[in-house]
């Protein structure tokens, strides 16, 4: 029975050396769309926002959905323009009707939203998803490092997310796993020399 009772410890040691540590995660939001960047107009050109952030700054917001504050890089790239940085502090969200949104942190007005068919878990990878896309501030600049953005349409988008997490599916729970620990290891794999130690003295013992 010792040896039942060793081989429980190095599984409980083994879970106890992969913690839910947080992740970085990037969302990019694709698709034609028309304004103006700096005084510049384009008409159905492509655009590419790409938002960055961790996920250890995800919080539950009850019947009101999901949200990530704040994002910690924001930028945009349109067809024909270099790239540029939203220069506001943003926020991104998902409410329970599956729009995804991204929002200054100081207001509940969105820059923009996307009306997706799907839920996304945010804190994980997802998409390729489309959905129709519209401006939250039709015509009200927004700041970027290039100068102002003026979204006058989105068109239809495409969302996705990456993640550097490593998912493991148990008992129907999606859990991310951190990489363990250096003294981690060394405890997993002390707890499986001993293991193995026991279970060859049990040989010799009954040949």
């Amino acid at each position: 029975m010792r040896w039942i009772a060793l081989a429980a410890m190095c599984a409980a040691g083994l879970v106890a050396a992969l913690p839910a540590d947080a992740a970085s995660i990037t969302y990019t939001i694709s698709g034609l769309g028309s304004g103006s960047l700096a005084g510049t107009a384009f008409t159905d050109a492509g655009y590419t926002f790409t938002l960055s952030g961790d996920t250890e700054d995800i919080s539950d917001l009850g019947t009101a959905g999901y949200q990530l504050s704040p994002l910690g890089s924001t930028s945009i790239l349109i067809d024909g323009f270099s790239a540029a940085y939203l220069t506001d502090p943003l926020r991104l969200f998902i409410n329970s009707s599956s729009t995804l949104g991204v929002a200054p942190t100081s207001t509940t007005a969105s820059d923009f939203v996307v009306h997706l068919t799907g839920f996304p878990d945010i804190s994980l990878s997802f998409g390729p998803l489309t959905g129709s896309a519209a401006p939250g501030f039709f015509g009200i600049p927004l700041p970027t490092s290039s100068g102002e953005l003026v979204l006058d349409s989105l068109g239809r988008a495409s969302v996705s997310a990456v993640t550097d997490n490593t998912i493991s599916s148990l008992s129907g729970d999606i859990v991310p796993f951190g990489t363990p620990e250096p003294d981690s290891w060394m405890l997993m794999l002390s707890g499986f020399f001993a293991l193995g130690t026991m279970l060859r003295r049990r040989q010799r013992a009954h040949p």
